[in-house]
């Protein structure tokens, strides 16, 4: 198991960033300019990942335009599509500033075919015949050739 070791916010942005796969010298020149896009007072670590978090969701908003998903699974879903697309060499930080994302970036992130499962279906299910694994005709066969009948 691996253990970080938390001592600022910056290690709590830091943290963040390698989920999405940032390198650390991407982390290094990015964590500034975020800390200074988080518009609340932060109280915890906590409070840092939901700011960071409502920034990527103003993006995924921008780039999926009228969708059905809740907040957390719009998300998920940029984040998955961003990871996929190795989005932290492409276009870095560019995530967390939607009015600094450009079309190239949005057609890519829509052209990626990832979906959520469907919703459940439930429907009665018929009673099905269950057939032997082994047929009863074996054993008869299986003592003939034994020479007993």
């Amino acid at each position: 198991m691996v253990t970080i070791k938390i001592q600022s916010i910056y290690d709590i942005a830091a943290a963040y960033l390698k989920t999405l796969n940032f390198s650390e010298k991407k982390i290094a020149e990015t964590v500034p300019h975020l800390l200074k896009q988080i518009k609340t007072e932060v109280i915890s670590g906590d409070d840092i990942i939901n700011e960071l978090d409502k920034l990527v969701l103003e993006t995924a908003k921008k780039v999926f335009g009228k969708t059905k998903y809740g907040n957390e699974q719009l998300t998920a879903l940029f984040k998955a599509e961003y990871l996929l697309n190795n989005g932290a060499e492409i276009w870095g930080d560019k995530i967390f500033f939607a009015d600094k994302i450009s079309s190239e970036f949005i057609e890519k992130m829509q052209n990626t075919n990832l979906h959520q499962a469907p919703d459940y279906a439930f429907a009665k299910m018929e009673p099905q015949k269950i057939e032997s694994a082994v047929s009863a005709n074996i054993f008869h066969r299986i003592a003939k050739l034994f020479g007993k009948d």
